[in-house]
């Protein structure tokens, strides 16, 4: 009997130990299902399998140790070969009444069986419910930017669909694409991006969000106003959290124009008909700007007041990634997408997010994720037009998206964490889990603590950055200094020569001009200028005039001696050498008229 009974417990020993290996093996299986689809299987699912296995292993539940030795027939009933011979023997002993109260006990034993089995096979189906719904990845919602179509996030859900295997990926196209997506206010497009994504039914068990520049600020005004279906994630992607106001490529003309054109973006008509003028913030008309800013004031929750839908909306989020751009010419500040904006009357002064009393007085909750580890800030150099394309995907997909997109539980370790029972801590000389309970997975497992340790190693960098950027500035400083020193100590630069009077400035100028043609008539030499060879010219006539008379005087007074002669050739002949020697030769004179001719 003890050998049966020995028997028995092994049986059951082993039966128990296989369902056990089935559940662990099955939790295991969905593990690993959910590591690779990077899927959370902390909560529910896991319960209900233990649920089914606990009613599958038998009334016992889950318990592995021996089965306790009945006394008298109970005890004989354990056997395995002389099981009948014991029922024989305590039959032939019984009478009616033990009769009835043995049927009766086995009746309710049997209804027993029979619950516990329809809790395993409720339980298990429960279970399996569950582990489908947290093994299928959540969907993936995209919003484009303003002039901008769907086709533009085609890109964005291609890496989706290759890094997260099975997920629906929805990018939606805002009314009718571009014209729309600047000339409808954004009310109107919030409300339209709700009633897409309300309509699809695979979205209803909640999304996680992605909106690109534009589209960003229609996702958060999404959460705040709606939020069905449930947003579990929300992912900005150099949005204009904080506002815009400029363009930087045009930011020199903007200057001239912008203190008269500014003030027509807060008319009743351009906050109908203009997204951008929805969140034009205006930091020398702020007033103006909230009490008429139709969207970017109110989802801001800047006015009293508050509403609280708005907060309890947004901190309902898993998860919110804020990321800008060091090399965005779009959207200014570009430190508008981690809600930075201008102070008061300045476009040179930034006030940071935690400055503000949108976070300090928690208007829309930022401040709640903040300190629950749920708001996170990324930080990129790409473009603002090559955010959605594959020279931004490492640094904005790969590294700053995709976590955020995996659920945070996806090991076994985690999963047992969850599922065992915490004892109350005990003292420090039990290592501080309580004797015997259980001490929680290493510190490594800790996401969160990893998170905290990074972010004070950032902390401790910035800070040394600082105390090095504080003694540069010293270096600077001093260095200024030496130099005003070594400037006082030069002499006083000479004065200039006093300036000359017009008229001796002018005497100096003629002097100049008549030495320069001296100087030009010496290089020419002896040759006369054109005016003084037509004086030569004449005074040679009036020379050949005085020596033509001479000759005459002379041929008189020789004839008168001789008598008669040729003087008059000697004289001709030198006058004509003369004038051929000048160049000017005289025509003959006219024959003298004919003697008779009267």
């Amino acid at each position: 009997m003890v050998d049966d009974w020995r028997g028995t417990c092994r049986a059951r020993l082993v039966a128990r130990c296989a369902v056990l290996a089935m559940m662990l093996s099955g939790l295991m299986l969905a593990d690993g299902l959910g590591a690779s689809q990077g899927l959370d299987f902390a909560g529910g699912a896991a319960p209900a399998i233990l649920v089914g296995a606990a009613g599958v292993a038998g009334p016992r539940g889950l318990s592995l140790g021996w089965p306790r030795r009945a006394p008298g027939a109970a005890g004989a009933r354990a056997g395995g070969g002389a099981r009948g011979g014991a029922r024989a023997r305590a039959a032939a002993d019984m009478d009616e009444a033990d009769v009835a109260e043995l049927s009766a006990d086995g009746r309710l034993r049997a209804r027993k069986r029979g619950l516990l089995r329809a809790g395993a096979a409720a339980g298990t189906a429960a279970g399996a419910a569950a582990v489908l719904q947290r093994v299928a990845p959540r969907p993936v919602v995209l919003v484009h930017g303003v002039l901008q179509t769907a086709e533009f996030m085609r890109e964005v859900a291609d890496w989706i669909e290759r890094e997260i295997r099975g997920t629906y990926v929805l990018a939606v196209e805002i009314g009718s694409g571009a014209h729309d997506s600047l000339m409808r206010s954004m009310n109107w497009q919030v409300e339209e991006l709700a009633r897409v994504l309300q309509a699809d039914g695979r979205l209803r068990r909640g999304i996680n969000l992605i909106g690109y520049s534009q589209g960003a600020l229609l996702c958060r005004a999404y959460i705040e106003r709606h939020n069905r279906p449930r947003v579990y994630s929300f992912i900005s992607w150099l949005g204009p959290q904080g506002g815009q106001f400029g363009v930087p490529e045009y930011e020199p003309l903007l200057r001239h124009i912008n203190w008269v054109t500014s003030p027509m973006w807060y008319t009743d008509m351009l906050q109908e008909r203009l997204s951008f003028a929805n969140y034009w913030r205006d930091p020398f008309r702020l007033p103006l700007y909230r009490e008429r800013s139709s969207f970017l004031a109110d989802i801001n929750n800047e006015r009293a007041p508050r509403n609280t839908t708005y907060t309890a909306n947004i901190r309902s989020l898993e998860s919110m990634l804020l990321v800008y751009s060091t090399s965005d010419t779009i959207i200014i500040p570009r430190e508008s997408g981690w809600f930075a904006a201008f102070a008061d009357n300045s476009t040179d002064t930034l006030v940071p997010l935690e400055d503000q009393p949108l976070y300090r007085e928690d208007w829309i909750g930022l401040r709640s994720l903040a300190e629950s580890n749920r708001l996170h800030f990324g930080i990129t150099n790409c473009r603002h037009y090559e955010a959605t394309t594959s020279a931004c995907k490492f640094q904005l997909f790969d590294k700053l998206t995709l976590p955020h997109l995996l659920p945070p539980s996806t090991h076994l370790s985690s999963l047992v964490h969850a599922l065992l029972p915490r004892r109350p801590r005990g003292n420090a000389r039990d290592g501080g889990g309580g004797r015997g309970g259980w001490r929680g997975p290493p510190a490594h497992y800790d996401a969160q603590a990893v998170e905290r340790e990074e972010l004070a190693m950032l902390r401790m960098r910035c800070v040394a950055l600082s105390n090095q950027l504080g003694h540069i500035r010293t270096e600077n400083a001093a260095l200024r200094d030496k130099l005003k020193a070594a400037n006082a100590r030069r002499p006083p630069p000479a004065a200039p020569p006093p300036a000359e009077p017009a008229a001796a400035a002018a005497d100096a100028v003629r002097a100049d001009l008549a030495a320069r043609r001296t100087a030009r008539s010496a290089e020419r030499g002896a040759q006369p200028p054109a005016d003084d060879a037509e004086q030569m010219r004449r005074q040679l006539d009036a020379a050949d005039a005085r020596l033509a008379a001479d000759d005459d005087a002379r041929r008189a007074q020789t004839a008168r001696r001789d008598g008669g002669g040729n003087g008059e050739r000697v004289g001709g002949v030198r006058a004509g050498w003369l004038r051929r020697m000048l160049g000017r030769a005289r025509p003959p004179p006219p024959p003298p008229p004919p003697s008779g001719a009267g």
